[in-house]
């Protein structure tokens, strides 16, 4: 992933921004498993838009549980 990522970005990751469907998966499975196998995320793991939160603020909207459910909102 990184070696593709770095080629598209043409090596500067810095400008690199993650978009999740909630944070979930980051929060409680990506970081704390890359702590317990003493692996460096790269910086960009650190710094993220959650599509779900995101999507809540810009449409003051009720909570959204899937990509699916804000399509049909919009």
């Amino acid at each position: 992933f990184d070696a593709i990522l770095s080629k598209i970005a043409e090596g500067d990751t810095g400008r690199v921004a993650m978009v999740t469907d909630g944070q979930l998966h980051l929060r409680q499975v990506v970081h704390p498993k890359s702590l317990a196998r003493n692996l460096n995320l790269p910086d960009y793991y650190n710094s993220f838009y959650d599509l779900r939160k995101e999507f809540k603020s810009f449409y003051h909207s009720e909570e959204m549980t899937c990509i699916a459910d804000m399509l049909n909102f919009v």
